[in-house]
């Protein structure tokens, strides 16, 4: 008797005492695992927040981005200017060796009528490749620098008059000779 009394009495005291443990520690977890999930569902807030929910930009902002996309436009024009300055000036090269050829086809002696035109048209026509080679380069020296250059700015305006002045000559000998009433011989 008395002994298996005292031992079911303990067994059961024990049994409490894990239940009531178990319990507390369930309790521990439930609590510790919503602290978590509030925790997590602040952070996801926050993550959300700063990601989805968008702050207008303060004006001193938007002047330095646009001026900062401004920059980047006028380096990337720049740039694009420097490329076509040297694709103008292969151009005229070419041109100017096509030109030469026309010349050596057209202007040695003896020269009827005909060919005395073409050769003054093609040593005029020559005369604007070499200007426009010249303006193309200048430009070129300073589009392609990383600051304006004044005096290739210069040597391009006074290279284009030449170019310009080649082509009036070239439309002079056209015009003189096909606005007479006697085309040339």
């Amino acid at each position: 008797g008395k002994s298996g009394l005292d031992l079911d009495e303990a067994v059961r005291t024990t049994s409490q005492k894990l239940i009531q443990a178990t319990q507390k520690n369930q309790t521990l977890a439930d609590e510790m695992i919503m602290k978590t999930m509030v925790k997590a569902g602040h952070k996801v807030r926050d993550q959300w927040e700063k990601h989805h929910i968008r702050k207008l930009d303060t004006l001193t902002t938007i002047r330095k981005v646009k001026g900062f996309r401004q920059k980047q436009k006028t380096l990337l024009a720049g740039r694009q200017e420097c490329v076509f300055n040297i694709l103008e000036a292969f151009v005229s090269a070419v041109g100017m060796g096509d030109d030469i050829n026309a010349i050596i086809r057209t202007c040695p002696a003896p020269r009827d009528g005909e060919s005395e035109l073409a050769c003054q048209v093609n040593g005029a026509i020559l005369g604007a490749w070499v200007g426009n080679l010249a303006t193309k380069l200048a430009l070129a020296t300073s589009n392609c620098a990383l600051s304006i250059n004044v005096d290739a700015i210069c040597s391009a305006g006074i290279t284009g008059l030449v170019s310009g002045l080649g082509e009036i000559a070239a439309g002079a000998s056209l015009g003189a000779a096909t606005c007479t009433g006697t085309p040339p011989q």
